[in-house]
C-alpha cells in the first residue's frame, strides 16, 4: 500500500537532501551523526510518493500481522555513520511488538529485520534502540560498513537501493479505516503512507476466469457481537460468481478470533447449518458449538473467517475485474459499516495448451475475462492476430512457424480487448532446439547428416548419442550467428536395430545456475532395417513371389525367408550383388494344419548369415486376402444346380464344398483352385435340405495348404401351391401346383372352402416335393374361399374367389391373339363329365368341322402351337407344341 504526501512537502525533502548532503560533505556531521533522508521506494519517481507499507493480513484486528516498509534514501552514507530509522505506526493504531533493546552484533529479534537491495546487514551493524520501543515506534540504527576497511559482508548505505524494514507480531487497529504510517531517519523531515484496513477482505484460490474457486472472507464482527444460531448472508450481487442450486453444509467453514486464551470453549468453529442458495445469496446459520464440542452461547466479537470451499461448486465471473462481496449479519461495525464489504479481483488470463516445443509447434491460446468482441494478440510486442471474444472467452491457433518466434527465449504472448484491457497474466512460448535426420532411416557404419536450428548462437556440440551408444564426431561444429549448423556422423556398428533415438547435446550457456540447463535436441532414426518389396504385393498361400532388397553390403548371404512367420529355406543360399541387390523367388509357404498362414498383413524378413556378414535385416510385408465365395443362385430348390466362385484359396489346391445338414457338413463337390486362389466349382441342393430354411455352404483347402475356408448362405424357398386361376365359377376345373413339399409324400387334405376336393388316388410329391391336380370346383358362396394343402405335417393356405359362371365365349373370340400370330394350330377341349373330346382350328377349311363352340373361363384346354419362340397367353407362357392350360 503507498500514498502521495504533499507536494510542498516533497520539495522541502528535495532541499533538505541537498543540505544535508553538501553539510556531510563539508564534515558537518561527525561519524557518529544521521544519514540521507528517506525517500520513496523507487527514486525514479517522484519524489512525492512516499515509502510502500504493506500488511500481511489487513482485516481488522488481525493479530500476528507483518508489517513491511519498504524506502530509500537521498544520498550515500560513508563509513561509521550510525544512521537511525524510526517506523511509528498510525498514531498508536498499530500495535506494534514489545522487543527488547540490544547493541550491535547481538542477534536481531525473531519479529525483526532489515535488508538492502535483498541483502541483509549484519548483525554487528544494527542495533534496536530499547529507548525508543514501544507499542507505536520501533528505531533501529544502522552503523553503514562498522569496519575500515569493510570486510565481507558488510553492506553500505546507498542512496537508490531499496531499504527493507520488516516487523511481525502486529496487531492491527479493530476498526475499519486509512492509518498514517510514518518512516524518518532522526531528522526533523519525515515520510507518510496510507494503509487501508478495509471492512472485510477476501482471497480467492485461483483469479482465472471460470475457474472452480475456494473463497475465503474475513470480516469484524462489532460490540454487539455474532449470537450463535444467527444467520450471515454472502452476496455475490451482480459480480457473476456462478452458485450452485445447493451447497452442503459441510462446503463451508466458519471460524471466529478467539477474546480469550481458552480457545476450545471461545467463538465458533466449523461448518455452519442451515445453508441456502438463493440467487446472488448465500445465507447460513452460525454453529453453536465450539472447538471442545460443547454448547456455544457466547456472542463473539472481533475478527471471523468464512471458508467457502472448492467443493461447494462456486466459479468465479467470466468477465476480470475487480468484484465487491458482501457480508451481512447483526454485529455492525462502531462506524455503522453493515453489509461488510470484501473485494477481490479477477484477472484477465491468456493461457497456451502447449507453452514449448520445436518450431512449427501448433498451440491454441485461450483468452479469458476479455470484453466481448475483438482482442488482438502481440508476440513479443508485434501484433500476432485476432481472437472474437464471446462470453468473455476466445481461442485462437497459433503456428510457431512464423520467424516473429525467437528461440532462446520465452516469447510472450500478450492481448488486449476492444474496451483497451490488457491481460493480468501473459503467456509465453519457448521455441525447443531441434534437430533434422537426413536420411531417417539408414543401418549401421552408414553416415547420417544432423541438421541443427533454433540453438544458442555460436554453442558447441559436446554429444551425441544414438541410443545408448556415443556417437560424438572426432571435430564438432558450433552453432552459427542464426543458431544453427549441420554435421555427420556414423552409426556405430554397435547400435542395436529398430528405432533409436540421437540425442545432440551442447554446451552449458550457464554452468553456475543450476536451472539452466545444457542445450538439447533428439529425433528417432530407424536403424538396420531395410526394406524389401515383393511383387505381386496381393497373394495366397502357394502362390510364387518374388523379393528384391537392396542396401546389403557385397557378398551378404541369405540361407532363408521369413513369411508371416514361416521360414522358406533357400537353396543354394542367395548372394548379394557386387551393389548389394538382391532378388530371391519362393513360394509363399502355410503350415498344412489348423488355420493355415491366415489372412491379412504378413511380414517379410531376411538377415544376413552370420558370422562374416554385415549383419543387415531387411523387411517388408505382402497382404493375404480373406478366402471369400459367392452362390448362384442364393435362393434355389433342392435338386437345382449352384454355381460357387470364390477367391483367397492356395494356389492350386483342392477345396471341397460342403453343404450343412444338422450341424454337419456333407461334402457335395469339389475342385482345384487356379494360381490365383480362384475357384469355380457347382454342385447340387441335396435332397436333405430343409424346405424353407437357411444353410451353410463351406468352401474348404484340403490338399496341401489344409485349413483356408471361406462360407456363405444358401436358402431353400418354403411349401406352397399355384393355383391356375385366381378367379373362377363354381363347376368349373382348376390345377392346384405344389411345389417344396415333403418327397415322396401323399397329399393329407385339399380343400376348397370345406370341400374335400383330391382326386382318387390323391396325388403324391415327386423327389423334388412337387405335385399338380387338377380339380372340380365344388358349389360354394360367391366371394373368397381358402384352398388348403397338407402334406405330412406342411399345410399352406392361399385364397381363391368364387364367381359367377362367366357366359361362354367363342374360341375365335377367345384364342384371337393366338389366331392373329398364326401360330395356334388346334385347341382341344376334354368334357371330363362325359369324357369326351370337342377342338376347335382356326383354318378356314375346318370352318364347319369344330364342334368346340364355346369355352369358359375355367376350363382346362389344350392349346398346340407351331414351331417358334415361346409366346404369352393369359399371363401364361406357351411353348411350340402342347401346352395345358386353364383359361381364366
Amino acid at each position: 500500500m503507498s500514498s502521495m504526501i504533499g507536494k510542498s512537502t516533497g520539495i522541502a525533502l528535495l532541499m533538505a537532501a541537498a543540505l544535508l548532503a553538501a553539510l556531510f560533505a563539508m564534515g558537518v556531521f561527525s561519524a557518529t551523526g544521521v544519514g540521507a533522508d528517506v525517500v520513496a521506494d523507487d527514486a525514479t519517481t517522484d519524489a512525492n510518493e512516499g515509502p510502500t507499507v504493506e500488511l500481511s493480513d489487513y482485516s481488522p484486528g488481525a493479530t500476528g500481522v507483518t508489517m513491511t516498509v519498504t524506502f530509500q534514501v537521498t544520498a550515500d552514507v560513508d563509513n561509521d555513520v550510525v544512521t537511525t530509522f524510526t517506523v511509528e505506526g498510525g498514531d498508536g493504531e498499530f500495535d506494534f511488538p514489545t522487543i527488547a533493546g540490544g547493541n550491535a552484533g547481538d542477534a536481531l529479534p525473531a519479529e525483526l529485520s532489515i535488508t538492502q537491495d535483498g541483502v541483509a546487514y549484519p548483525q554487528a551493524q544494527v542495533d534496536v534502540d530499547a529507548t525508543a520501543i514501544d507499542a507505536e515506534t520501533i528505531t533501529i540504527k544502522v552503523t553503514s560498513e562498522a569496519s575500515d576497511p569493510p570486510v565481507a559482508g558488510e553492506v553500505q548505505i546507498e542512496a537508490g537501493q531499496d531499504i527493507v524494514i520488516t516487523i511481525g507480531g502486529m496487531t492491527n487497529p479493530s476498526t475499519a479505516g486509512d492509518y498514517m504510517v510514518k518512516v524518518h531517519d532522526g531528522g526533523t523531515a519525515e515520510v507518510e503512507a496510507t494503509v487501508t484496513i478495509p471492512n472485510a477482505t477476501g482471497m480467492l484460490s485461483s483469479k482465472v476466469p471460470g475457474a472452480a474457486v475456494q473463497i475465503t472472507l474475513n470480516a469484524f464482527a462489532g460490540t454487539e457481537g455474532i449470537q450463535p444460531n444467527e444467520d450471515i448472508t454472502v452476496d455475490f450481487g451482480t459480480t457473476g460468481f456462478d452458485l450452485p442450486a445447493t451447497i452442503a453444509d459441510n462446503g463451508i467453514d466458519i471460524t471466529s478470533t478467539a477474546d480469550d486464551a481458552n480457545l476450545a470453549t471461545t467463538g465458533f468453529r466449523g461448518s455452519p447449518t442451515n445453508v441456502v442458495v438463493s440467487g446472488s445469496k448465500i445465507t447460513m446459520t452460525i454453529p453453536n458449538v465450539n472447538a471442545a464440542g460443547e454448547d456455544q452461547t457466547k456472542a463473539v466479537t472481533g475478527a471471523y473467517a468464512i471458508k467457502i470451499k472448492q467443493s461447494a461448486r462456486v466459479s468465479n465471473p467470466a468477465s476480470a475485474g475487480s468484484k465487491t462481496i458482501k457480508i451481512s449479519e447483526n454485529a455492525p461495525l462502531p462506524d455503522g459499516t453493515d453489509p461488510k464489504e470484501a473485494t477481490v479481483s479477477i484477472n484477465r488470463v491468456i493461457s497456451l495448451s502447449k507453452t514449448s516445443g520445436t518450431r512449427g509447434t501448433m498451440t491454441t491460446a485461450t483468452l479469458k475475462g476479455f470484453s466481448n468482441g475483438t482482442a488482438t494478440l502481440r508476440l513479443n510486442g508485434e501484433k500476432l492476430g485476432e481472437a472474437t471474444i464471446t462470453d468473455n472467452i476466445g481461442m485462437m491457433d497459433i503456428d510457431t512457424t512464423s520467424s516473429k518466434f525467437m528461440p532462446n527465449m520465452d516469447n510472450k504472448i500478450t492481448a488486449q480487448d476492444g474496451s483497451g484491457n490488457q491481460e493480468d497474466v501473459s503467456a509465453t512460448f519457448n521455441i525447443s532446439p531441434k534437430v533434422v535426420l537426413d536420411p531417417e532411416e539408414t543401418s549401421v557404419s552408414k553416415m547420417v547428416t544432423l541438421k541443427l536450428s533454433d540453438w544458442p548462437t555460436g554453442n558447441a556440440i559436446t554429444e551425441v548419442k544414438i541410443g545408448a551408444t556415443d556417437a560424438t564426431p572426432a571435430t564438432t561444429d558450433s552453432t552459427d550467428t542464426d543458431g544453427k549448423a549441420e554435421f555427420m556422423v556414423q552409426v556405430p556398428s554397435g547400435v542395436n536395430r529398430g528405432t533409436q533415438t540421437v540425442k545432440v547435446t551442447g554446451t552449458d550457456t550457464d554452468p553456475a545456475d543450476p536451472d539452466v540447463s545444457a542445450p538439447s535436441a533428439s529425433a528417432s532414426l530407424k536403424i538396420g532395417v531395410l526394406s524389401l518389396t515383393a511383387q505381386p504385393a496381393m497373394v495366397v498361400p502357394g502362390q510364387q513371389i518374388t523379393i528384391q532388397g537392396s542396401g546389403f553390403v557385397a557378398g551378404d548371404r541369405f540361407n532363408n525367408v521369413s513369411v508371416g512367420g514361416n521360414d522358406v529355406t533357400l537353396s543354394p543360399a542367395v548372394e548379394a550383388s557386387s551393389a548389394g541387390d538382391i532378388v530371391i523367388t519362393i513360394n509363399v509357404p502355410s503350415p498344412s494344419s489348423g488355420a493355415g498362414i491366415g489372412d491379412g498383413e504378413k511380414a517379410i524378413s531376411v538377415e544376413t548369415m552370420m558370422p562374416g556378414g554385415s549383419g543387415r535385416v531387411a523387411e517388408g510385408s505382402i497382404m493375404i486376402p480373406e478366402a471369400s465365395i459367392s452362390l448362384s443362385p442364393e435362393t434355389s430348390r433342392r435338386g437345382t444346380t449352384v454355381d460357387v466362385t470364390g477367391s483367397g484359396f492356395p494356389s492350386g489346391d483342392l477345396v471341397q464344398i460342403q453343404y450343412e445338414n444338422n450341424n454337419n457338413f456333407v461334402t457335395v463337390a469339389a475342385g482345384s483352385a487356379d494360381a490365383s486362389g480362384a475357384v469355380s466349382i457347382s454342385f447340387v441342393v441335396p435332397s436333405y435340405a430343409r424346405i424353407g430354411s437357411e444353410h451353410e455352404v463351406m468352401a474348404q483347402s484340403v490338399g496341401v495348404y489344409a485349413g483356408v475356408t471361406a462360407e456363405a448362405t444358401h436358402e431353400t424357398p418354403g411349401a406352397m401351391i399355384e393355383l391356375s386361376a385366381d378367379q373362377i365359377a363354381s363347376g368349373q376345373n382348376i390345377t392346384i401346383t405344389g411345389m417344396n413339399f415333403p418327397a415322396f409324400a401323399t397329399v393329407a387334405v385339399m380343400e376348397i372352402g370345406d370341400v374335400d376336393v383330391r382326386p382318387v388316388p390323391a396325388p403324391a410329391t415327386s423327389i423334388d416335393g412337387d405335385f399338380e391336380s387338377t380339380v372340380l370346383v365344388p358349389q360354394l358362396e360367391l366371394g373368397n374361399q381358402t384352398v388348403s394343402v397338407r402334406v405330412s405335417q406342411t399345410t399352406i393356405t392361399t385364397f381363391l374367389e368364387i364367381s359367377e359362371m362367366a357366359a361362354p365365349s367363342a374360341p375365335a373370340e377367345v384364342f384371337a391373339d393366338l389366331i392373329a400370330s398364326e401360330r395356334l394350330s388346334r385347341v382341344w377341349y376334354l368334357d371330363a363329365a362325359n369324357q369326351e373330346w370337342t377342338f376347335y382350328d382356326p383354318a378356314p377349311e375346318f370352318a364347319d368341322f369344330n364342334d368346340l363352340t364355346s369355352v369358359s373361363s375355367g376350363d382346362v384346354v389344350t392349346i398346340i402351337v407351331s414351331e417358334g419362340d415361346t409366346m404369352m397367353f393369359q399371363g401364361r407362357t406357351l411353348y411350340p407344341g402342347t401346352n395345358l392350360v386353364p383359361l381364366r
